[in-house]
This record gives C-alpha cells, sequence and structure tokens, in this order.
C-alpha cells in the first residue's frame, strides 16, 4: 500500500461494516498477568491478574542484626531483606503470582563504596584513581551475595515465577566516558587488556573496525561519528553489561533451583542492526525508520542484548513536554542517529511503540518478552503526561481515550508478552493508580484467546502465542500511518481441536486462529478540528459472518482479513477505538487437486536458505513443549539449529546442556554434528543406533514416495500439503505459487504434537550467497571432545527425513531420523 496516496488523503477512516460475526465468550483461565514493583499490595493481590513483586532491599545492621557495621560494600547478604521473610510473603501469593523484584531502593546488585558511600560499578585503578571499563569487582561481589541469598531462599522453601532486575549503569560504560580521562596507557598497562582488546576486535569485525593500542590513546579525538566509538559501546555497555548481569545474577539464581524463573533486566533488548547485511543479520524487511530509543544502553551499532530469559523494554508512550513523537535510527552512515518525528498525538504514540515492538521481535524472534508499561496518567520526572493520555485540541477525546488500551494490544500482538510488567511514577497517586486498566485489559486478552482456541479449551500454560508479521499490511511504513494493523498467532500446543494422527495422515492440522487488532487513526463521528472527512461510528454489537472492510475517506477501502470476522467481548469492550479480527486458518479443509505437484518439492524450497521456526514439541518435552529456533540450510550436507532459551530439544538435552538453556546444533560438511551452549563448551555428538546424524535431506518426501494430500490454507497462506510415512506419518505444507516456500511440518507421536511453524525466511543466490562461515564449526569445536550422552543415544524420531552420516551420498542407504 502506498503510505504516500494516503498523505494527500484525509486520514480519517469511515467504518463500512459489511457484518460482524456472533462470537460468545465462555470465558478464559488467567493467561496474562501483571507485576508491579509498588509495595502497596505485597502479599495482597488487587485482582487475580495484577500483583506487587515483593522487593529485596537493604535493611541494614538496624534491621537485621547479623548485618556486620558498614558491610554495605563487602558480600555480605545478611544486611538485606531476609530469604525467610521474602518466601513468607510469597506463601500468600498464588501460583503464577509470586514476583521479586530488585527495582527500587538498594538491592543486592547495588554496591557501594565502604568510605565514601558512592555507587561502585567500574573498577578504579589503585594507583592512578582512573576509572576503568571493568567491573570485575562489582561482579564477584553480586555474584556472592546473590548466591548465599537464593542459596538460603531456596532452603527456607522459597517459591517465585518471576523476577524483576532493574539495573541501569550500563550506560556509565559509553565510549564518552573515557575520552575525556587520561586513561589509555593506563588501561593499556592492565593485565586485562588483551583480552578486552580481543573482545573489542570480536565485535567490530563485521564493521570493519579493529582496536589496537594506539587507538586507545587517540581515544580523546573520538566522536558519535566515530565507528569505533560505537562498536566500543556495544561491546562493553551493552553485550558485556548483559553478559556479567547473566553471570552474576541470573545464573546464581537458576542454579539455586529456580531454572524456570522468568527474568529480565530493563531496557535490555533487541533491535535491528542498522549495517543489514553488511553484519550477517537477517533484515528481509531493510528498516530504515525503526525507533532505537529505548532507555537502557543502546548503540547504532549491533543488534542489541538480553538479560535473563526475556527481552524488556518501555511503551510508555512518550510525555507531551515534547511536542513531537520522535524515532531516532542510524544515520546514513550508521553512526549519528537521525530524528524521525511527527506532531504529538496519542494515535502517533501507539505507532511509534508498535515499531518498537515489531523491530524487536522481528530482529531477534527467539526472545521472549515482558513489556514495561504505565498508567494512563503517569509521567516521568514532573515532565508532563504520556502522550497516550493527552487530548488536543483538535482531536476526539473519546477515541483517544481508548488510545492506552491501543498501546497494550498492539504491543501485545508484537510481542506475545504474557508478563507485564508495571512501574509508577513516585508522584502519582493513588499507589493503585491505573490498576483497574490493566487488570481489564488483561482480562479482555484473556478472553480473547479463549476465543481463538476455540470450544477444546486449552490449559493456560500450553497457550502459544506467536507474532505474525508476515501479512504486508501489517508493515508500518512511517509515524504518519492512517491505521494500525498487528497480528498474532494463537494455538495450543496441546493441538486442540486438531484431532490425533491415527497414521493414514488424515489428522488434521492444528488449529491456528491469526488474531488482528486494526486502530484507524480516526474513526468517531462527528470528527473534530482539523480531523476534516467524515467517520461513522463503529456499533459494537457482533452481527452476521462476512469479513468486514473499512474505508478511507477518499474511498479507498481497507480489507485487513478477507475471511476474518470481527470478536467483541461480549463483557464490553475495554476500548473502542480499536477492533479485533479472528482468521481462523485451519477452517477450510483440504482441498483434492486432479494434477497434484510433482514432483515433492525439495525441503525448504530451495538449496540454500535460512528461517525463523516456531516450534512446538510436547510430544519430547512436555515441561518445555514451545520455543523458537534460528535454522540456516544447505543442501550439500550442514543445517545449523539456533535453539532460544525455554527450548526442550532433545538432541541438546542428550548432549547435556543444562535443560532450557539457549543450544547451537551444527550438522557440518565434515560429517560430524556439533553442540554447544554458553555453559556447555562444544562436543561432537554420537548417535549410535543407526549411525544417523541429525541432517534433513533436501529430497526426504521423494525418497519416501510423499502423496499430495490437496490444498489447504495454513497460517493464513495457500498451501500445497505432502504426506510421507515413516516411524510416525509426516505432514509438510508450502506455498503453492511456484517457490515451494515451507509454511509448516508436523506430525504425532501418539496423541502428542510435534510442528515446525516457519515464519521468517530467507533463500541464498549467487547474488545474495550465504555467508561463508554461516555453517562452519566454531573454533572451540576444532579437537571438541565426545557429547557425555552420545551413546545413550537412541533412534527416537526415527522416521526419514533425515540421513545417516555414511549415506549423504550414497542413495541406496535407507534414511533415518533421529
Amino acid at each position: 500500500m502506498n503510505v504516500k496516496l494516503f498523505r494527500s488523503l484525509a486520514l480519517v477512516l469511515s467504518l463500512v461494516v459489511l457484518a460482524l460475526c456472533p462470537c460468545v465468550v465462555k470465558g478464559a483461565d488467567i493467561v496474562h498477568r501483571a507485576y508491579s514493583c509498588d509495595s502497596a499490595l505485597i502479599s495482597v493481590p488487587y485482582s487475580d491478574n495484577v500483583f506487587s513483586a515483593v522487593p529485596i532491599t537493604y535493611v541494614g545492621p538496624s534491621l537485621n542484626t547479623t548485618c556486620p557495621p558498614k558491610a554495605y560494600a563487602n558480600a555480605s547478604w545478611h544486611c538485606f531483606s531476609t530469604p525467610e521473610s521474602v518466601a513468607k510473603m510469597l506463601q500468600k501469593l498464588p501460583k503464577g503470582g509470586r514476583s521479586i523484584t530488585f527495582e527500587g531502593g538498594h538491592s543486592l546488585y547495588d554496591v557501594v563504596d565502604a568510605k565514601t558511600g558512592e555507587a561502585v560499578f567500574q573498577d578504579v585503578d589503585p594507583s592512578t584513581g582512573v576509572v576503568l571499563p571493568f567491573v570485575d569487582g562489582w561482579a564477584r561481589v553480586v555474584k556472592e551475595r546473590v548466591t548465599q541469598w537464593f542459596a538460603a531462599f531456596q532452603a527456607a522453601q522459597g517459591e517465585v515465577d518471576v523476577i524483576l532486575l532493574d539495573y541501569e549503569n550500563g550506560g556509565h560504560r559509553y565510549w564518552y566516558n573515557f575520552i575525556n580521562q587520561a586513561s589509555g596507557d593506563v588501561l593499556l598497562a592492565d593485565a586485562r587488556w588483551p583480552d578486552l582488546k580481543a573482545q573489542l576486535n570480536d565485535v567490530g569485525k563485521p564493521y570493519e573496525v579493529t582496536f589496537e593500542d594506539d587507538d586507545v590513546r587517540a581515544m580523546s579525538g573520538w566522536t558519535s561519528a566515530t565507528l569505533r566509538a560505537q562498536v566500543w559501546t556495544h561491546a562493553l555497555a551493552i553485550d558485556d553489561t548483559a553478559a556479567k548481569l547473566n553471570s552474576s545474577v541470573v545464573e546464581p539464581i537458576m542454579r539455586a533451583g529456580y531454572a524456570d524463573v522468568r527474568i529480565s533486566n530493563f531496557a535490555h533488548g533487541y533491535s535491528t542492526d542498522v549495517f543489514g547485511d553488511k553484519a550477517n543479520r537477517v533484515t528481509p524487511e531493510q528498516p530504515t525508520w525503526w525507533p532505537r530509543t529505548t532507555c537502557g544502553a543502546k548503540s547504532p551499532v549491533g543488534g542489541g542484548s538480553m538479560v535473563g530469559n526475556r527481552q524488556t523494554t518501555s511503551f510508555y508512550g512518550k510525555t507531551n513536554d515534547i511536542p513531537t513523537i520522535y524515532t531516532q535510527v542510524g544515520g546514513v552512515n550508521g553512526m549519528v542517529g537521525d530524528r524521525k518525528e511527527i506532531d504529538g498525538g496519542a494515535f502517533e504514540a501507539v505507532v511509534a511503540n508498535a515499531a518498537m515492538a515489531r523491530d524487536a521481535t522481528f530482529a531477534s524472534p527467539n526472545a521472549l518478552w515482558q513489556p514495561w508499561i504505565e498508567p494512563r496518567n503517569g509521567s516521568l520526572d514532573g515532565k508532563g503526561e504520556s502522550w497516550l493520555n493527552t487530548v488536543r485540541e483538535a482531536d476526539n477525546a473519546t477515541h483517544v481515550q481508548g488510545m492506552w488500551f491501543e498501546n497494550v494490544f498492539h504491543v501485545w500482538a508484537l510481542t506475545g508478552a504474557t508478563d507485564w510488567f508495571w512501574w509508577r511514577p513516585g508522584s502519582n497517586r493513588p499507589e493503585t493508580s491505573g490498576y483497574d486498566d490493566i487488570s481489564a485489559a488483561l482480562h479482555e486478552l484473556d478472553a480473547l484467546v479463549s476465543e481463538a482456541i476455540g470450544p477444546a479449551g486449552c490449559a493456560p500454560e500450553d497457550v502459544r502465542l506467536a507474532p505474525n508479521m508476515s501479512d504486508p499490511n501489517t508493515q508500518i511504513l512511517g509515524l504518519d500511518s492512517p491505521w494500525l494493523l498487528s497480528a498474532i498467532d494463537v494455538s495450543c500446543s496441546k493441538g486442540s481441536g486438531g484431532g490425533s494422527d491415527d497414521g493414514d495422515g488424515s489428522a488434521a492440522a492444528m488449529p491456528v486462529t491469526t488474531v488482528y487488532r486494526f486502530t484507524p487513526k480516526c474513526i468517531w463521528w462527528p470528527c473534530e478540528g482539523n480531523q476534516g472527512g467524515s467517520c461513522v461510528e463503529m456499533h459494537h454489537k457482533p452481527h452476521g459472518q462476512v469479513a468486514p472492510s473499512w474505508k478511507v475517506g477518499s474511498g479507498v477501502s481497507f480489507m485487513p482479513s478477507p475471511t476474518g470476522a470481527i470478536w467483541t467481548n461480549e463483557d464490553g469492550p475495554v476500548s473502542y477505538s480499536g477492533f479485533w479480527i479472528l482468521q481462523r486458518d485451519y477452517a477450510s479443509p483440504h482441498t483434492a487437486t486432479e494434477s497434484p505437484p510433482a514432483p515433492p518439492p525439495a525441503w525448504g524450497g530451495y538449496p540454500q536458505w535460512r528461517s525463523t521456526v516456531h516450534m512446538e514439541n510436547p510430544a519430547d518435552d512436555p515441561t518445555r513443549p514451545l520455543w523458537i529456533f534460528n535454522y540456516t540450510y544447505d543442501a550439500a550436507g550442514a543445517d545449523l539449529y539456533n535453539h532460544g532459551a525455554g527450548n526442550g530439544d532433545e538432541t541438546c538435552k542428550w548432549a547435556d546442556v543444562t535443560p532450557g538453556e539457549a543450544c547451537s546444533v551444527l550438522s557440518a560438511l565434515d560429517k560430524k554434528t556439533y553442540v554447544w551452549s554458553e555453559t556447555s563448551p562444544c562436543c561432537e555428538l554420537h548417535i549410535s543406533l543407526f549411525n544417523v546424524r541429525p541432517f534433513i535431506r533436501s529430497d526426504w518426501l521423494a525418497r519416501d514416495h510423499a502423496t499430495y494430500n490437496g490444498t489447504a490454507v495454513v497460517s493464513g497462506v495457500q498451501c500445497d500439503v505432502w504426506v510421507a510415512k515413516g516411524a510416525y506419518t509426516n505432514h509438510y505444507a508450502c506455498t503453492n505459487d511456484g517457490n515451494d516456500r515451507p509454511v509448516r511440518f508436523w506430525e504425532h507421536k501418539g496423541d502428542k504434537l510435534k510442528a515446525w511453524n516457519f515464519t521468517a525466511y530467507e533463500r541464498f543466490t549467487d547474488e545474495h550467497p550465504l555467508p561463508a562461515d554461516a555453517l562452519k564449526p566454531p573454533a572451540q569445536c576444532d579437537g571438541a571432545p565426545r557429547c557425555k550422552k552420545s551413546s545413550l543415544m537412541t533412534s527416537q524420531r526415527a522416521t526419514s527425513i533425515l540421513v545417516p552420516r555414511h549415506a549423504l551420498h550414497n542413495n541406496k542407504n535407507k534414511n533415518t531420523k533421529v
């Protein structure tokens, strides 16, 4: 769609409701919850979905006699809220609502100088007093505190579901904090400099940036336009700060028996790399204006970082003390920020937040979310209220009143977040200000998810939410968009309503409903002020079953979902400024054709390709059935799985990787299979039975005499569907537009589903080749030992799409799948 066309039109939408569907909500279990760092509601939930986190704060010797005087700077954990008291408060909260916060006050990760009382983060050279970029002393103290505190918490039988971190000192490691110090020679004399130099050069490699001793001596000449300065910030303020928080805070918590706790640090999240292909990132959309204005450490280069197992940032809607809504992006040279802005308004604030969420999810779909939001009347440091609650003279007040909810709904559709973090500016009163809003919004999301899944129902832990950015109508082309459309796929990992595979290939695909949220810039009658044109009010009572369409004031029609239907909460929508549209993708049955494609398609449709996969695998790990991985493939004999945190991949488990830890599995061209993670060094996987390796043959459908099962709409896409017999019956759906792009692979092990859902997809050609090192074993895999549990591996997944090591170039050998 040409946004330039709409700029010449009145940005006013007249609604033409062709018909609305009679959807009835039957109630929903609690899937979405909000956790607040306010102290008012500790141990007393505000509602069934809004809870206050229990803080761990410094109490000192006056409140804890086991805390020695002036012990704040050392590693004593006795100087903070006692593990026993925190455990006791959490026991009063229901499962799912138990959270701990490090935010506010001084917590376990805050260290001060015992003599001066000043905060301590970076190491200081003892002889010169020069502040260095290292944080080893801080990390050592914090790790000891956290380890001991959570060991005592575990001994007190403490239970916790969510932990909120808010450590924002990474910004002190920005490049400009060092250029005015006489620190060059001091840093070069430090024994840790060679390792830091190697780290900087490693981060700088994609940008053709190197660091030599003379470069550090010349730091005083660095500017924001110096690429070396931005790489410094990326390596230290972003990557290394996240690594230190993970090793000093997150890992000790998980090793204390809380491996499944959901944890993040404020403003640590991802974004697309403005250098695009030069940095070897998958950026098919090639974003040129996406916001990079998170509140934490950021750099115009790189893709951000994550602490714990969730990414997060704030979606507050900016404050109206600045008259414009703006975004900050990498400049022409990728170093100097360009400011894109538009006159401020509630709708524009929603668009900017949606763009930030979309960009972060697109940049790293492996990362799950815990977004931060604030009350509609929130203000930051007295700088005015959020644009989400600002009614300008030209605005329709009724429409603006719903924009706070529209912000939540679009961020939800673009992140799939079920945990929401709540921050209330200290000046806002009462302390429960806004709780009714967030509680109502999350209840509507629960009802919506229940309706999307259908009458078969789904346990809350089995609900799958996957942002869907494949529909071109959901792209955000600018801050002046006349509407906002976001989409998310909702399903149940148990395959509710999908039936079970009885061996004849007739099992229905797992039902997936694509949920759209559509918010126009203007919708009410009469439009006021300079909005112009005419608007027709949406009558929210549902009736009929035909897809809705909207009409822009000049006559350009727009139908977000040709096969969808509007859903309205039977309790009354919390916002009349937008609309829910449900599209049930698997409603249409397979349709046989007289001329099936011949031969069956190749795996992935092309010799070399890459895709993001949403994995559903309750069959192999019912405790961790849902995760996301990035998959890179070369038909010559190599493929790479980069499994995200929270995965239940069986290959990673057999390699003795910590359960749920992000893990990589590479079947390399050397005919070996390597497995590694951040805490588990690389090992070579040997699979004794059938002598196979987990590489998928390009021609597995043809070799297994797959039969054509007609066409079906899968994930909103018209597909050819193939069925192949193995130990289990395999189903494979790909586009029937001549490109054979993979859409979904699934099978049932008994009544348990295992499915790959392909989202982002990229082909590699001579003009756009696969990066040379994309499928090369990392250096740590040279001479890697045998994985500890290799000899115990059996053919648990024996079907036919994976190939034995000795059969890569021998068509006479029988394929096996592990």
